[in-house]
């Protein structure tokens, strides 16, 4: 199996790669990191820090990748409509992250 942006994050892909997340859950706990990767358990967690982490990498990835990045994850990244903000505005978190975006462009050394 060839790794691409379409599958990095797919079950069937866990499976042939070993990832360090991967890695990690399995030091943890064999047999809770053995029932995620099987579907039999899943984690109750917060998706939003997974996905500010995305919207990261993807700006510097390239233009186009955060930009599709952003349509996927539109109703996540947005808050919802009101009547005097008609399209919603960037959640907290991910004003965050664009302040994270240019903290790393102003450092050299990134």
């Amino acid at each position: 199996m060839k790794l691409t942006a379409d599958n990095y994050y797919s079950r069937e892909t866990d499976w042939q790669y070993m990832s360090a997340s991967l890695f990690k859950d399995f030091e943890k706990c064999e047999a809770r990191a053995l029932a995620k990767l099987k579907e039999d358990w899943k984690p109750v967690s917060s998706p939003v820090p997974l996905l500010v982490g995305n919207y990261v990498h993807s700006y510097f990835e390239s233009a186009k990748s955060h930009q599709d990045f952003i349509e996927a994850n539109k109703k996540e990244l947005m808050t919802r409509p009101t009547k005097t903000n008609p399209n919603g505005h960037l959640r907290a978190e991910f004003k965050g992250a664009n302040s994270m975006i240019q903290t790393l462009q102003a450092d050299d050394m990134f």
